[in-house]
């Protein structure tokens, strides 16, 4: 056995190296998808572990050469040859993945580090490759040489991949002159009245909304949290303002899937697209081609050249070799295997591009707070978490392990947030001070036109991520006894994912929002259900039940049970037109308090629907992030003026919220 391994070993890691470059080229597109965590976690476990296995080979590669073959293992000292052959093929896989740029975002602003370790690996193979060679076999050299240099241009394309995709590569593409502000007679406040009365002309106008032929250019200063000139926003609302329901959700994901693609793979289908939407009136050119710059573009088109062209000759020079007979058949086939595996993986993924180019999955994931509870009590949950408790993992064990079925009303919800923000430019916006209001609105102006805001305010007065677990359970509690409506389900939807933003992604609901919350609302469950109970009964009937009977202690639950019974005072249509278009302003609220870096993290996994709702709030002309920060003191914050002179005297009066 031990002699069977020594021969062995390096045919199995060079041949389980390649097989891990097409696990990861055949399930590069998945990314765009909502798949489950702990598939999740394999796809990153296998990018990582690819290289290492690489690393390793090359180790053991390495390692022979130096050594020797040692007692037992018959080999020929042409064998040696042939498998510093395969040095090259190894650092090919190190070089990059064909498909995948990057996996984390934070690995783009590491590219200097990537061509020195690059370039170390490649003249460390290159010395062992000049010290041991003793072959006469020319056509095999000759091989090897034209591998060498595929693998060069490999790390320089990498490297440069990194770069262009970088935040600083877009920082500086996102030079413009135009955006500073030098001597002018109009204001900051006078540019947004003069937006403001254009948009609304725009949206006035809009009449019947349809297909265009052009959709509007990806706002990639969203990504930066960097302000857009207010007539660049005007000429994206008015194409955006004209699509229709599906063209409009196209427009949004195909941005999405633009910078996606820009950020973490090396599909340069979008590159067109990319360059189109930098190329605005204003941008100065030489900071434009930061991405298809003559250099990279003719790289990249090199690379892809010179790759099929060198493995091609590498096959025909192995085969055509006049030493073949003296090499071991399995040595000859492995290297086989190598070459032609290899150039099958550059077809494969086009094949692999083409299918999954511009494509999301549609989910919006769901999270549950008594769905959850209930599925702790299973058994086998239980001995698992306490297993995890043990070894102090049982948070991450939650994360990978509990998932509910996502839902797949993303066209749908993302209508609603268009029909929100449409109300809001027709019914609400007038001039500066209510444009700010309505974007900072979450909740209260459904909670007025419905004439409720005196009864259910005080639900919306507690911080953001409070706020969000009482409607959650205030939901749920409502569902219960009136679920039969599509709109309660709806409802139930984004009420869920909510509590999945809170669940996985705090800081993308609202900076500084406490995940520990749920613990403490899960205790509040625990609790109250501690009582024996008599029956066999679900879970929400079990919590509706004590609810009912008033055992709730002063809790999330009791002022969750306040909420839902005022609620379901009300007739059921209107309870959950209520219900939705809280929850709809709540989901605006938080999409414009994300920071564009959070967005563009989050793509190299699964696109997040906050990230919808958030390109959707821009073309619809919204304001963005930036613009909140950028306010000034004295501005609508909290839905108010109270501007002072030096004595204290109040100048402006408050401006009610809702007026």
């Amino acid at each position: 056995m031990a002699q069977w391994w020594g021969e062995w070993e390096l045919r199995v890691l060079v041949l389980a190296s390649l097989s891990a470059q097409y696990f990861l080229v055949l399930f590069a597109g998945v990314r765009k998808f909502h798949i489950p965590p702990w598939m999740g976690f394999s796809f990153r476990l296998a990018h990582i572990g690819s290289d290492a296995l690489a690393i390793f080979a090359l180790a053991t590669l390495f390692n022979r050469e130096k050594n020797g073959y040692g007692t037992g293992c018959r080999y020929a000292r042409a064998n040696r040859d042939l498998e510093l052959f395969w040095a090259p093929i190894l650092l090919m896989h190190l070089g990059g993945q064909v498909a995948i740029t990057t996996y984390k975002i934070e690995d783009n602003e590491q590219w200097s580090r990537h061509i020195i370790t690059s370039l170390s690996k490649v003249t460390v193979a290159l010395y062992v490759l000049y010290k041991s060679w003793s072959s006469n076999d020319k056509r095999l050299l000759a091989a090897t040489i034209l591998l060498f240099i595929l693998v060069i241009m490999r790390c320089l394309q990498k490297a440069l991949d990194l770069k262009n995709s970088s935040f600083n590569a877009l920082q500086k593409a996102s030079s413009s002159e135009k955006n500073v502000v030098r001597g002018t007679n109009v204001s900051e406040e006078g540019r947004l009245q003069n937006f403001i009365k254009d948009a609304r002309a725009v949206v006035d106008d809009g009449g019947m909304r349809r297909s265009p032929g052009n959709l509007p250019r990806l706002p990639y200063q969203l990504f930066l949290d960097f302000p857009s000139p207010y007539y660049d926003r005007l000429e994206i609302l008015k194409i955006f303002w004209q699509l229709d329901p599906d063209s409009a959700y196209q427009a949004i994901e195909d941005a999405l899937s633009a910078m996606t693609s820009f950020l973490y793979t090396k599909d340069r289908s979008t590159h067109s697209a990319i360059t189109s939407f930098l190329y605005t009136k204003g941008y100065r050119r030489r900071y434009l081609a930061f991405k298809n710059a003559p250099a990279g573009l003719i790289l990249r088109r090199c690379t892809h050249v010179l790759a099929y062209a060198t493995l091609i000759t590498a096959i025909c020079l192995v085969h055509t070799s006049r030493h073949k007979e003296a090499y071991s058949g399995e040595d000859t086939r492995v290297t086989l295997a190598l070459l032609y595996g290899t150039l099958l993986m550059e077809l494969v993924y086009l094949c692999v591009r083409s299918v999954f180019r511009d494509m999301f999955s549609g989910r919006i994931l769901q999270y549950n707070l008594i769905g959850s509870l209930a599925d702790k009590k299973k058994w086998h949950y239980l001995t698992l978490r306490r297993i995890a408790g043990f070894l102090q993992c049982r948070d991450l064990l939650d994360q990978y392990l509990f998932h509910m079925d996502p839902s797949y009303s993303c066209k749908e919800i993302t209508e609603l947030v268009h029909q929100h923000v449409e109300s809001g430019w027709k019914g609400y916006i007038r001039d500066n001070e209510s444009y700010r209001r309505f974007n900072d609105i979450r909740g209260e102006w459904t909670l007025a036109r419905k004439g409720c805001h005196q009864k259910l305010g005080w639900s919306l007065k507690r911080p953001f991520d409070e706020t969000i677990i009482l409607w959650h359970l205030a939901t749920d509690l409502c569902f219960f006894c009136r679920g039969k409506e599509e709109c309660g389900r709806r409802c139930k939807q984004i009420s869920n994912y909510m509590m999945h933003l809170l669940f996985a992604n705090p800081e993308m609901l609202m900076p500084g929002s406490r995940k520990r919350l749920l613990d403490t609302a899960n205790n509040e469950l625990e609790r109250i259900l501690s009582a024996p109970h008599g029956e066999r009964k679900s879970m929400e009937e079990r919590v509706f039940d004590r609810c009912n009977a008033g055992s709730t202690p002063e809790s999330f639950i009791h002022d969750a049970w306040e909420l839902a019974t005022s609620l379901l005072g009300d007739e059921e249509a209107k309870m959950w037109e209520l219900i939705q278009g809280v929850w709809v302003e709540m989901l605006c609220f938080s999409a414009g308090r994300c920071r564009g870096y959070l967005h563009a993290e989050r793509l190299g996994t699964c696109v997040e629907y906050l990230s919808y709702v958030w390109v959707m709030l821009a073309y619809a002309g919204m304001e963005t992030f930036p613009e909140k920060l950028q306010r000034r003191e004295g501005q609508t914050v909290d839905g108010y003026e109270d501007l002072q002179d030096e004595e204290g005297q109040i100048l402006v009066s408050r401006v009610h919220y809702l007026s």
